[in-house]
């Protein structure tokens, strides 16, 4: 592949992806793919997350208004001064070669797109569970697992995002369990939080299966690490933001030494210049007003 569609660009936090535990710190390009649609495609009950209007759905009606090379998005990161870049859409597992290109151009380049089949040779990946939107959920079994095992096998770090309407944690439990499983952070993202009580019930609940669980909720977020060993605070994030990052040596535990899941620190809070140009998120471009031709 030497190239491919764009519908859009992001500058954008790496916490605004989100990913957690990779390049925190840091900023990414963010390139929304336009993707070809398999026969059946279903976003039922997804349509109120943001993840739908700012990622799939243009990945998938398109238009694309730019076609680009690894050398002009490898160029264009240069340019903005970004730690990573992200291809983003829907069904998005042939671009492959476009990923091993930018590599080799000494690009970290990651995928996000939905819970199926995955680019194998990307240096970090976002998964999204689409099937928790809509009743019934679809209950992880052995596929995820094996689509989890064999992209840490190959060396990728992976995080999975997760949506539901309401804080309800058994719906999620089987998704945490497989993500702990395979030691892959869980983002759950609500519509309604009914109340801090509930949302942090479920946070409690679902962090016993996997410690590394965070809840994206207006309000009642719950977005900060914890040593799953002596419970101490690692890292304190405001929605899309790093405040501080405390880690001992080798990415331990700064009180008691514990081996934690970060990889590629970028710096130990969001830097005021990235908040400032990201607009402490993701600011979104037309790829026609910012690349050359």
């Amino acid at each position: 592949m030497t190239s491919i569609g764009i519908v859009s660009l992001g500058y954008s936090t790496t916490e605004a992806l989100p990913l957690y535990h990779y390049l925190s710190g840091g900023s990414l390009l963010r390139v929304i793919v336009f993707s070809e649609p398999p026969s059946s495609v279903s976003l039922s009950g997804c349509e109120h997350f943001d993840v739908i209007n700012d990622v799939y759905a243009p990945s998938l009606t398109g238009p694309s208004l730019k076609q680009a090379t690894p050398q002009q998005l490898a160029e264009l990161a240069r340019g903005w001064n970004v730690d990573g870049i992200v291809l983003e859409g829907y069904a998005i597992s042939h671009v492959e070669g476009f990923i091993a290109e930018l590599k080799r151009l000494g690009i970290r380049v990651g995928v996000r797109t939905n819970m199926g089949k995955a680019p194998k040779n990307a240096d970090f990946l976002l998964l999204d569970a689409l099937g928790t939107c809509s009743e019934p959920q679809e209950v992880p079994g052995i596929e995820v697992h094996r689509l989890l095992r064999d992209l840490r096998s190959a060396g990728s770090w992976v995080e999975v995002a997760s949506y539901l309407k309401e804080p309800v944690p058994e719906r999620v439990l089987g998704l945490a369990s497989v993500t702990a499983d395979n030691e892959v952070p869980l983002h759950l993202f609500l519509l309604e939080h009914k109340g801090g009580g509930p949302v942090r019930d479920a946070y409690n609940r679902l962090r016993q299966v996997n410690p590394f669980t965070y809840i994206h909720v207006p309000l009642y977020s719950e977005l900060t690490t914890y040593c799953p060993r002596c419970g101490s605070p690692i890292a304190y994030r405001e929605e899309n933001v790093l405040k501080d990052l405390a880690l001992g040596p080798s990415n331990t535990c700064w009180r008691c030494g514990y081996p934690l899941p970060f990889t590629h620190v970028v710096a130990k809070k969001t830097p005021d210049r990235v908040i400032r140009l990201s607009g402490r998120g993701t600011r979104w471009y037309d790829p026609r007003a910012v690349m050359r031709i």
